[in-house]
């Protein structure tokens, strides 16, 4: 036992290796960013003859750097013809050893050289260079170096002559960078390296574009400029913005979408968020008639009979149930699918009406955001059948329609993680509530508690990672004061169900066992 509490507290907080290898050509700046990595500083260097080994630490990640050179564009050409820069690294300086697991190219800030080294070459290159079977799965972090000089390529202009956006089979990332001022090199490195060891989840991190914020449509033109979408095929930063045809196998998809009619395009996106920022204030107003109505409706139905409401309340409880489960089929294909190809921090970062805001899955989640005003039905139907209306009950329905209506309005990115939540446990919760009013109750009314206790934590969660994210996380977009009141929300929602499920389920038998421990002691006594 003592072995494996050490081996996980090596794993989670022991110094990682992890083998580097810098390629491009001379003058790149290779050796500058080495010593800038080790030293932050600039070091006047000589071109390097034979390669450089550097080991060098950062967070709890031991960093064995390799910087190869020299290699001029004389040699360049002849690796062009003849073999692949890998082969060469074998061939001049023998194997490495062990496993590449990052691997960091610094490239030039310009495409001509002296022989006329192009971007279809280079783009070649690193083709074959990515095709060699020591790389298979490495990590590729490109340097668009020297952008202090006035002639420097953006890394837009970079990627696209690398053609990096056709990478899908491994992490990578493109950085803008200046080795000699220090820009960019090691927010580079932390792209590669997670926040900290102790999430154990992919969180590969990412740098977003500065479109990818909507800051300055909140600020300055909230409600008279339409949101230009986001959408795009493919991103140069490494992820890529899905479709549910993307995410779906063929078979399922002509099930789940036998017909293209909740397919959205984006310029229902920006209908619906229009829409949230101009009326902002129906929300509020719906919520003081709604609480203002059911101390009326109570007092209305004070002194009159009970409503008879048994079958509507079954068909409504049953329409909730279906729509939640459909939500569910439209959500969940593309939350896993945007998971699996770019990973989590996509839907924590990413602006929404790119990620997941238009298709099925933007239906649906505008959908959801609408659903919480016809939900207040629920408290009609409390009211009308003359039964109890608690605080967790009227304070959650108030509550989450305020929220989803702000949220919707900010394009918070996180929304599908709560949507798909609140879809999955409202369509067992709702199914729960349909066969408890035709009279079959059923027995799992503690596991519908404990997965809404569940959901709370769980989004309490993504709002602490998100909120971390936007600090950390290049133009990670995200509005502070909608993770307050998310996270001041989801606590409330946590203590309120808890307080809920010890009433319902831990009291009750607490004061059964008491009752018979009274009742076996007066027997004895007896």
């Amino acid at each position: 036992m003592g072995v494996l509490f050490s081996s996980l507290f090596g794993r989670l907080f022991g110094t990682k290796e992890v083998r580097i290898l810098i390629l491009g050509l001379d003058n790149a700046g290779k050796t500058t960013i080495l010593y800038r990595l080790q030293v932050d500083d600039i070091v006047q260097t000589i071109p390097t003859i034979g390669f450089n080994v550097e080991t060098i630490q950062v967070k709890n990640v031991k960093l064995q750097v390799w910087d190869l050179g020299k290699m001029t564009a004389a040699a360049y050409s002849v690796l062009l013809q003849e073999q692949s820069p890998w082969q060469v690294v074998r061939a001049a300086y023998g194997p490495i050893g062990g496993v590449t697991i990052r691997t960091l190219m610094a490239s030039s800030t310009s495409w001509t050289r002296p022989i006329g080294i192009d971007s279809q070459d280079a783009r070649r290159e690193l083709n074959n260079l990515l095709d060699e079977e020591e790389l298979q799965g490495v990590a590729l972090l490109v340097f668009a170096n020297k952008q202090d000089l006035p002639d420097a390529m953006s890394s837009v202009e970079v990627s696209e002559g690398l053609g990096l956006t056709q990478i899908r089979s491994r992490q990578w990332a493109i950085y803008q960078a200046s080795a000699v001022r220090g820009d960019g090199i090691k927010e580079g490195l932390d792209c590669f390296l997670p926040p900290t060891q102790l999430l154990l989840l992919p969180l590969s991190t990412m740098n977003f574009p500065a479109d990818n914020l909507m800051q300055e449509y909140r600020t300055n033109h909230w409600n008279d400029i339409w949101i230009k979408p986001l959408i795009s095929d493919s991103s140069i930063y490494g992820f890529k913005d899905l479709t549910y045809q993307d995410v779906t196998p063929a078979w399922l998809t002509k099930i789940l979408y036998p017909t293209d009619w909740d397919n959205w395009s984006p310029e229902y996106t920006k209908f619906t968020t229009q829409i949230m920022r101009e009326y902002w204030w129906v929300s509020w107003v719906v919520v003081a008639c709604y609480l203002i109505a059911i101390p009326v409706g109570q007092r209305i139905m004070k002194n009159r009979p009970a409503f008879n409401l048994k079958k509507p309340l079954a068909l409504w409880n049953l329409f909730l149930a279906i729509f939640s489960f459909i939500g569910v089929t439209r959500t969940v294909p593309l939350l896993l699918g945007g998971i699996w190809y770019n990973g989590p921090l996509y839907f924590v970062c990413r602006n929404a009406s790119a990620s997941y805001g238009t298709g099925p899955a933007g239906l649906w989640i505008s959908l959801f955001m609408y659903s919480k005003y016809f939900e207040l039905i629920d408290t009609a139907f409390l009211v009308l059948r003359k039964r109890n209306v608690n605080f967790l009950h009227w304070f959650h329905h108030a509550t989450v329609l305020l929220y989803c209506w702000h949220a919707g309005a900010y394009e918070q990115p996180t929304g599908i993680f709560f949507a798909t939540m609140n879809y999955m446990v409202h369509s067992i919760m709702y199914f729960y509530y349909f066969l408890s009013s035709v009279g079959h109750k059923p027995k799992w009314g503690l596991t519908v508690t404990i997965l809404q206790i569940t959901q709370m934590f769980a989004g309490m969660f993504i709002v602490a990672v998100h909120y971390y994210s936007i600090s950390h996380v290049t133009n990670c977009d995200g509005a502070y004061e909608d993770l307050v009141a998310a996270f001041l929300m989801y606590t409330a929602y946590m203590l309120l169900f808890v307080q809920f499920f010890v009433g319902r389920y831990v009291a009750p038998k607490k004061a059964a066992s008491a009752k018979k421990a009274a009742v076996s002691a007066s027997k004895k006594s007896n």
